[in-house]
């Protein structure tokens, strides 16, 4: 019975020491399953390349993959074929801040395939959420043949380049020429607007900054505020009485005073205590006595010789002592037997009547002892 209840407590430890343990691996995993930063081609766009759905990550866990600057790797890679116009990429960062610069957007024959066209800015921040961007590659339709084209982009942590950067992606694509009794216009009929190139699919693949069916919208990031306009990329025109690069700040013709702010067209938020047009008007509950002035929500400037919340209390430039009171701007009133400016001085009333009440006392000191 004496040995048995050591081993008992002995196989209850381990117990306990197995369950947090496998709490603690567990909290761990779950804590390095989430990835700093990640980059990768589509599934459904692999899919079109190779017909089925395959997932080839560019960036793991803030790390550029080491297969992305090996050169056979993307010789590896099948051919995009004609009917495809735009490349889709997803990322997305959990945990810091990440941005990017795509430094280079390159076709090695222009007259085979267009500069390749990116949906997003060329620098930005990488968004917290997973986020979809596209790089459109249409064909020319003047010449057939097969093309590489090149992107060169850099990730930044903390204004430093990850391990692994610049990704450099180098990717080849077919085009075919058009018949000699086609054009382009035949192929698609749209007029696309602010440089947008009409593809083989009968859509515009627009320039960065610009949306729309036909490449018609200007598109601002981020967006204009207050009913304002984006009449360019990245340039909004504001409605009066607000500035600002998206139109975010009010603007007042005169200053908003005493703490006051701007929140509109000539319209001033005042604080506490004022009001007016532009908050030059201060409010007291009380009237300010004796000449003050109102400077607040019950705040009173008081003139020389007052003070209190209200300028109320009269002040005396010397202290009335213990035998006189301020009634008044250097004025005392003293008690009964004191008298001077500053209730210092004993009256002479005062002693004589003390000096009689003593002489009484000892004539009646001077009787009671006969």
């Amino acid at each position: 019975m004496r040995g048995l209840v050591p081993t008992l407590l002995f196989l209850v430890g381990l117990l306990m020491k197995d369950s947090f343990g496998r709490q603690y691996r567990n909290r761990y995993r779950s804590r390095t399953r989430i990835s700093l930063l990640s980059m990768w081609i589509d599934e459904t766009q692999m899919a079109e390349f190779l017909g089925r759905p395959m997932k080839i990550p560019i960036v793991n866990n803030g790390i550029v993959l080491p297969y992305f600057k090996n050169k056979g790797f993307f010789q590896s890679l099948p051919v995009i074929p004609p009917e495809i116009d735009v490349v889709r990429l997803r990322w997305v960062a959990r945990i810091d801040q990440y941005s990017y610069w795509f430094q280079n957007l390159k076709s090695e024959d222009d007259e085979i395939l267009y500069k390749p066209l990116l949906s997003i800015p060329l620098t930005g921040r990488i968004p917290p959420k997973e986020t979809e961007f596209q790089i459109a590659i249409p064909c020319t339709g003047k010449k057939s043949g097969i093309v590489a084209f090149e992107i060169d982009v850099y990730i930044f942590r903390q204004n430093i380049p990850i391990s692994g950067s610049p990704i450099k992606l180098r990717l080849s694509k077919r085009c075919k020429a058009l018949n000699p009794g086609k054009t382009q216009r035949s192929i698609c009929n749209l007029d696309c607007q602010n440089g947008g190139i009409c593809s083989q699919q009968k859509t515009c693949i627009c320039m960065q900054g610009y949306s729309g069916k036909l490449c018609e919208k200007a598109t601002c990031s981020p967006v204009c505020l207050n009913n304002g306009s984006c009449i360019a990329p990245n340039q909004c025109k504001c409605q009066h009485g607000y500035a600002g690069s998206n139109c975010e700040r009010a603007k007042c013709s005169r200053p908003c005073y005493n703490g006051g702010r701007c929140i509109g067209p000539d319209q001033c938020l005042c604080s506490k205590g004022f009001h007016g047009l532009n908050c030059q008007l201060s409010s007291c509950g009380y009237p300010c006595s004796n000449g003050g002035r109102c400077m607040g929500q019950n705040n009173c400037v008081c003139p020389t010789g007052y003070g209190g919340q209200l300028c109320e209390i009269p002040k005396c430039y010397r202290s009335c002592g213990l035998h006189g009171m301020c009634v008044d701007v250097g004025v005392c009133r003293c008690e009964l037997g004191w008298h001077g400016r500053y209730c210092n001085k004993k009256s002479k009333h005062n002693r004589h009547h003390r000096k009689r009440r003593k002489d009484r006392k000892k004539r009646n000191r001077k009787h009671l002892s006969r």
